[in-house]
């Protein structure tokens, strides 16, 4: 699911000519994954509280973005919705 993500995001900077700071946004996210395992993220934190999160501005960007330059991001748009919907169902 990580490299799927890193992939599309990887896509929609590309399709913009933009140079990512790292040659494989794959290995990039495994390290931060390995390296942040035992934490609890702050998204993680929202949504316990049903806060708001910070999804819009990261997965809710790359579909944005992907849409506009005509790069399709199935991955980000589906943990963009189900974030959301955590969120709105914490509220409740």
């Amino acid at each position: 699911l990580s490299a799927d993500l890193a992939r599309e995001v990887e896509a929609v900077a590309n399709a913009q000519d933009i140079k990512l700071a790292f040659d494989d946004p794959v290995a990039v996210s495994e390290m931060v994954m390995e390296k942040t395992a035992t934490n609890n993220s702050s998204m993680f934190q929202d949504i316990q509280r049903g806060a708001p999160t910070e999804i819009d501005a990261i997965c809710g960007a790359v579909v944005e973005v992907g849409e506009h330059v005509g790069v399709e991001t199935p991955v980000n748009r589906v943990l963009w919705h189900l974030i959301r919907a955590l969120r709105e169902a914490k509220k409740d």
